[in-house]
C-alpha cells in the first residue's frame, strides 16, 4: 500500500478533548501526523461517532437544534482542513444511537463540498434491507456520495440475499447515485465483543457499562436478546478472540467464546457478559460468518472497491494479538488467490480496484495511476509469487511477492525489506 484512508466507521481522533488524548480539530491531528513521520501516505475521514460524541456525549439522547449546528460546524471546519468526507459507524456507540434524520443533517456539509459519506450500516445482515433505505436517504438528503464499508452479508440464515443485494445496489446507482462500496479478501470479519450486546448496554461511559452487566435483571434482558438473535449453539464456535486489554487473561487469545466459557466453566452467553464486564476496553474479536461463493460474487462487481477495514499494525506484533490476517493480506490475497488462481478479475481490474478506483473516489490528483507527472506512488510485484501469508493462528506475517514500493518517489521497500524512509504525506482535500 501507499496511501490508506482513516476515520472509518464513525471513528476519528477529531474533534476531541485534548485532555481525553484527542485533538480538537483535523488540523491540529495532521500536523502531528506530519510530525511523527509517515512511510506512506494517509488520507482522512471524519467520524460522525466522534462528532456526536464531542458535542452531545456518549449517551442515547436525541441532539437539540443547536447541537445538529454545532455538528455541522465541526464537519466544516474538518472538511475546510482536509478531510475528504464524513463516516458513520451504526453498530458503535455513540453512532448506534443517532437517528436516520439525524446523520443526514449532520453529514450536509459533506454533501456541499462534494465528499463522501462513507458508511458501515446499522445492520449487514437480518436487517440489511433498511440498512441500505438508510444508506440512500442519508445520501440523497444531505448530498454526500454514499460509499458502502465492507459490504457482506453476515449470518448464513442471510447468504441467499445475494441477489438482491446486487440488484438493490445496482438500483441505487441507476437512480442517480454515485454508490460505491469497497470489501476486503476474506470471509471472517473483526471488531471488539461488544457488538454482540444490545445498543443500550453501551450507553454511557464505560463504567457504567460495566456496573450494567452486574445487575441481575440487566443480565437476565441482555441474555434473553443476544440468545434470539443468535439461538444456533454453534454461532459460539465462530467469534474468536484476537486480543484482550492489558491486564485481561491472555490465555484466551486464539479461542473462540465457547473455548473460553468452558475454561472458565460458565455458559458462552455468561462468558460474553462476564469478559466485557470486567474490562473498560472491550476485547477484540474476529466472527466467521460469511460464505466465499458471495466474497467472490461481491468482488466481481465493478463498482466494488478493496480494502483491508483493518488499523494500521507492525510486523512486529506483540505475540498476545491474533488481529485478523486481513492487516497484512488483504491486497496480496486479491492479486494471488483472487486474480492468478481463481480469476475472479483481470489483474488489470483488480490493479484499478486498488489504485485509480479509490483515487477517483477521493478525488485525489495524480495518484492512482502511472503517467508523466503524476506522484510516483508505485508497488511492483510478481504477479505469479504474490500471496497473502498470515493465517488466523499465524496473522502477523507479511506478503510474499511484494518486491519495490515507492512513496512519492522514494523506496520504502526495496527487495521485500523496509528502507525506514519517512516519504509518505497526509493528504488533505483541495491539495
Amino acid at each position: 500500500m501507499t496511501t490508506e484512508v482513516l476515520g472509518n466507521c464513525g471513528f476519528s481522533p477529531f474533534p476531541a478533548r485534548p485532555k481525553a488524548g484527542g485533538f480538537r480539530s483535523a488540523a491540529e491531528f495532521f500536523t502531528a501526523v506530519e510530525k511523527a513521520g509517515t512511510s506512506i501516505n494517509r488520507a482522512f475521514l471524519t467520524g460522525l461517532g466522534a462528532v456526536r460524541a464531542f458535542v452531545v456525549g456518549d449517551g442515547a439522547d436525541a441532539p437539540s437544534a443547536q447541537d445538529v449546528k454545532t455538528m455541522q460546524r465541526e464537519v466544516a471546519r474538518s472538511l475546510e482542513e482536509g478531510t475528504f468526507g464524513v463516516s458513520s459507524g451504526l453498530i458503535y456507540p455513540p453512532g448506534c444511537f443517532a437517528s436516520r434524520e439525524e446523520i443526514a443533517e449532520v453529514a450536509r456539509p459533506a454533501g456541499a463540498a462534494g465528499a463522501l459519506y462513507a458508511t458501515h450500516m446499522r445492520s449487514e445482515g437480518d436487517d440489511i434491507e433498511a440498512a441500505l433505505d438508510e444508506t440512500e436517504f442519508v445520501a440523497r438528503t444531505s448530498g454526500a456520495r454514499p460509499q458502502i464499508s465492507h459490504v457482506k452479508l453476515s449470518g448464513r440464515r442471510n447468504w441467499h440475499k445475494i441477489d438482491w443485494l446486487e440488484a438493490r445496489l445496482l438500483r441505487m446507482r441507476d437512480d442517480g447515485l454515485e454508490l460505491a462500496c469497497d470489501r476486503y479478501t476474506y470471509t471472517a470479519s473483526a471488531t471488539d465483543l461488544g457488538v454482540m450486546l444490545p445498543n443500550w448496554v453501551h450507553e454511557g461511559p464505560a463504567e457504567r457499562r460495566m456496573q450494567r452487566l452486574g445487575d441481575p435483571e440487566v443480565r437476565g434482558r441482555v441474555e434473553r436478546e443476544v440468545l434470539d438473535l443468535h439461538p444456533e449453539p454453534e454461532y459460539w464456535d465462530g467469534v474468536l478472540i484476537s486480543s484482550m486489554p492489558n491486564g485481561g487473561e491472555q490465555g484466551y487469545v486464539g479461542k473462540n467464546l465457547r473455548q473460553v466459557a468452558e475454561e472458565r466453566d460458565e455458559r458462552p452467553i455468561d462468558a460474553l457478559m462476564n469478559l466485557i464486564a470486567s474490562q473498560k476496553q472491550k476485547p477484540s474479536v474476529v466472527f466467521f460468518s460469511m460464505c466465499e461463493e458471495n466474497l467472490r460474487r461481491i468482488l466481481s462487481w465493478p463498482f466494488v472497491g478493496v480494502g483491508s477495514d483493518a488499523r494500521a499494525r507492525s510486523h512486529t506484533e506483540p505475540a498476545t494479538e491474533k488481529p485478523h490476517p486481513r492487516a497484512y493480506g488483504t491486497f496480496s490475497r486479491l492479486m494471488g488467490r483472487y486474480v492468478r488462481d481463481e480469476k475472479v478479475m483481470p489483474l488489470e481490474e483488480a490493479v484499478r480496484r486498488v489504485t485509480s478506483m479509490p483515487a477517483g473516489r477521493l478525488g485525489l490528483s495524480g495518484r492512482g495511476v502511472l503517467r508523466e507527472g503524476a506522484f510516483a506512488d508505485i508497488t511492483i510485484f510478481d504477479p505469479e509469487t504474490v500471496a497473502d501469508r498470515g493465517t488466523f493462528t499465524e496473522p502477523c506475517r507479511t506478503p510474499a511477492g511484494i518486491l519495490h514500493v515507492l512513496v512519492n518517489g522514494r523506496a520504502v521497500i526495496k527487495n521485500g525489506k523496509h528502507t525506514g524512509a519517512l516519504s509518505g504525506r497526509v493528504l488533505r482535500n483541495g491539495q
